[in-house]
């Protein structure tokens, strides 16, 4: 049982047999793939009648999906009733006020709205809508909870992989739809494709890359592979191979610090690489990159010349 929490900035009142489960993965492996996503906290409550949450200005957004009985919040001026089956959004920096009168029974998560993965719910207002896949998530939540409350972490990656099904389901529902979809998610992927920008030396695989977003492996290959026409690890290698010509152009580091530098285990597989894609070496590439500047430069103190001359003649 939980005593009514009371002050001036907001109010939280649990009727007295209601029942709150809290998923909160305990080892820093299984806490990086829920809280690592933006989940500030999450869980299932069963509740009693007089249920009631008041935030003014409330720190995160808050997802609610009802299993049975009613809530309804305040938009506004307006109490909108919410139903089983229901998915209920509440923005960060708004009035988060729900409330039963029956029993009610919920999941629910509250995302941090500073979290890159969860940026692009700064635009969107309260809304409510059925859940699409209500009884899926439902299963993963209970499970999750289940290897929340275990003592032991097991290295098996069950529990990474729940929280990813968990948020992919989440991802489902939030997105409205097709082009809208289109969109977040192609806001989602450049990010993860700035963090490649500043560490392309780190060891970049399908799994790392999906990580950045909460993504399963598959979904983010997928999601990639539509986006871009272009798997991720094809993005991932034109990276390194723009900033390797930037630095054969403008250095004079030798290639094994430039496979350092843009992630290749040595300067045989950056050469092999490099070839492969744009039909040159390295030091070809670079070569020519020189005899061109010097070209340049020759012809550009040629004309200079020219020119002087020809003002010289037309003074003299």
């Amino acid at each position: 049982m939980a005593a009514p929490l009371k002050n001036i900035t907001q109010t939280l009142i649990i009727p007295p047999g209601s029942r709150e489960r809290f998923i909160g993965f305990r080892t820093p492996p299984d806490a990086a793939g829920w809280f690592g996503n933006g989940v500030g906290l999450s869980g299932m409550s069963d509740l009693r009648k007089g249920y009631l949450v008041h935030r003014p200005g409330c720190s995160h957004h808050f997802i609610g999906i009802v299993i049975r009985g009613k809530i309804w919040y305040r938009n506004g001026e307006d109490n909108v009733e919410i139903s089983p089956g229901d998915l209920v959004f509440l923005r960060a920096g708004t009035l988060h006020h729900y409330e039963s009168s029956q029993g009610l029974s919920m999941f629910w998560f509250h995302l941090d709205p500073t979290h890159c993965r969860w940026e692009y719910l700064a635009a969107r207002d309260a809304f409510h809508r059925p859940a699409r896949c209500l009884e899926e998530a439902r299963g993963l939540m209970e499970r999750a909870f289940s290897e929340s409350q275990s003592p032991l972490h097991h290295p098996d990656g069950v529990r990474e992989s729940l929280c990813c099904l968990i948020l992919a389901y989440l991802d489902r529902e939030l997105e409205q739809d097709a082009a809208e979809s289109s969109v977040i998610m192609r806001t989602r992927l450049e990010k993860v494709w700035r963090e490649v920008g500043r560490g392309l030396a780190k060891d970049w695989n399908i799994l790392s890359l999906a990580r950045l977003t909460g993504m399963s492996p598959s979904y983010f290959h997928a999601a990639v592979n539509a986006i871009y026409q272009m798997p991720p690890m094809q993005i991932v290698r034109n990276f390194r191979m723009d900033h390797a010509q930037a630095l054969l152009l403008n250095t004079d580091y030798k290639l094994e610090t430039i496979a350092e530098l843009t992630g290749y285990q040595s300067a045989f597989s950056l050469s092999r690489a490099f070839k492969l894609i744009l039909g040159i070496s390295p030091r070809h590439y670079r070569h020519q990159q020189k005899l061109q500047k010097q070209w340049g430069r020759k012809g550009k103190s040629k004309e200079v010349r020219k020119r002087g001359r020809k003002v010289g003649e037309t003074t003299s």
